[in-house]
């Protein structure tokens, strides 16, 4: 004979919801493969591609620092992307590398691994678009993705920090938000340090902590197959804008300058950086932002001087006095190349300088009219030289000389 007890349907234990397993089972101990290999992806681009080199702004450029003048003038858009994978010298490296390692394990324990993945992207693209945009002209590293992840985690924490266990409460708002703010803080102050690219990472990363939610509280990802195909468009995007022809250049904007009767066009984005008057000369400088120069000289000759004498004092009087103060040599050089330009005889110069850390290549075109000598100088990175010859040959198919070519000095109308 049974009783009622004997058979009674045993008890089970209710079913943890979503928040108390989270709470239960948060660790930091997940395997943080994606931040291992993102972070042998930049000791290869250093040791690899970069060959320890030091970081000189002008080598930095040529192997794929983030430049503006290159974006747009050569169509180079695929530096939004490389920009974060390369280091100026071992230190950066080194200290990106520590501060990713320190924050990325964290960041894959919090976030599903392809949120995780997305978050890093964001922030490494949102770091080159904002310094592209408002930034300093050349800049590379990691930090402003380093800085999304700094953000992401902050808000992680703050949103969850009634469900934490004690110690990681502690870990996210007692050590990831007070940091996060003092390394901002110091950037901000750091010599050198892109403070715009900076706050692009942080702002990607703020958005992805609202966005993404903790991968113990959703652990299944409806939307995994449209992320995979945005982690996917992101380097065809920016390859197909690398293929269209270069958005800017004289022939597309350009702005007309007048220095002593001498009158040509300049490509409209490049800046003024000096204008010099003296009684008898006149200098004005221009700059892509890319390292390619132009400048034009106008001075009064004492007297009638040929255009041989003209170029041989110009040799030994500037040339050579302008490469010694900037501690260069003359690595190649050919005899003058005499020509005629709009029907005034010209003579133009090629020359090949370098220091320890940059070469460079220059043309110079030197003419005399109603006793006036004009110089005009186009100076770039030796990498870059075959490039800009057309913009070069551009500028200097628009020269001419004005009538009134005799005036004095100040009676020239500014740039």
């Amino acid at each position: 004979m049974s009783t009622a007890a004997d058979s009674a349907t045993p008890m089970t234990a209710p079913e943890p919801t979503p928040a108390e397993s989270f709470a239960a089972e948060f660790r930091f101990d997940r395997w943080p493969i994606l931040t291992i290999s993102v972070m042998a992806l930049f000791v290869a681009t250093y040791f690899g591609w970069q060959r320890d080199s030091a970081g000189a702004a002008d080598e930095l450029a040529r192997l794929g620092a983030k430049n503006l003048a290159l974006m747009v003038e050569r169509g180079e858009w695929w530096r939004l992307i490389s920009a974060n994978l390369l280091h100026a010298t071992r230190w950066h490296l080194f200290v990106n590398l520590l501060f990713l390692f320190n924050l990325g394990g964290p960041a894959e324990a919090a976030f599903r691994r392809l949120d995780y993945a997305l978050l890093l992207v964001g922030s490494g693209l949102a770091t080159t678009l904002v310094s592209t945009l408002l930034g300093a002209s050349t800049s590379c590293g990691a930090s402003g993705m380093v800085f999304g992840v700094w953000a992401a985690l902050a808000i992680f924490g703050l949103r969850h920090r009634k469900l934490l266990p004690g110690r990681y409460r502690r870990y996210f708002l007692g050590s990831v938000i007070p940091y996060a703010a003092l390394a901002f803080l110091v950037s901000q102050r750091t010599p050198g340090a892109d403070v715009w690219g900076h706050a692009g990472g942080v702002a990607a990363g703020l958005v992805a902590g609202l966005v993404f939610p903790a991968r113990l509280l959703a652990p299944d990802d409806r939307r995994r197959p449209l992320k995979i195909a945005a982690l996917l468009t992101v380097p065809l995007l920016v390859a197909a804008l690398s293929t269209l022809a270069p958005g800017s250049g004289p022939a597309l904007a350009a702005r007309p300058i007048q220095i002593q009767g001498l009158r040509l066009q300049v490509p409209q984005r490049w800046r003024q950086t000096l204008e010099r008057r003296e009684p008898r000369r006149h200098t004005v400088l221009f700059d892509n932002g890319g390292g390619v120069t132009l400048g034009v000289t106008a001075e009064r000759l004492a007297r009638a001087t040929p255009l041989a004498t003209v170029v041989d004092q110009f040799v030994t009087e500037e040339l050579d006095t302008q490469l010694a103060a900037n501690a260069m040599a003359r690595t190649s050089d050919r005899s003058p190349e005499l020509a005629t330009l709009h029907g005034l005889a010209t003579a133009r110069l090629h020359v090949e300088a370098e220091s320890d850390n940059y070469r460079a290549h220059a043309v110079f075109v030197l003419l005399t009219e109603a006793g006036w000598e004009y110089v005009l100088s186009f100076t770039s990175p030796a990498w870059l030289a075959a490039d800009y010859a057309a913009i070069r040959d551009t500028i200097l198919s628009s020269l001419t000389i004005a009538t009134d070519s005799g005036r004095a000095p100040g009676a020239a109308g500014r740039p």
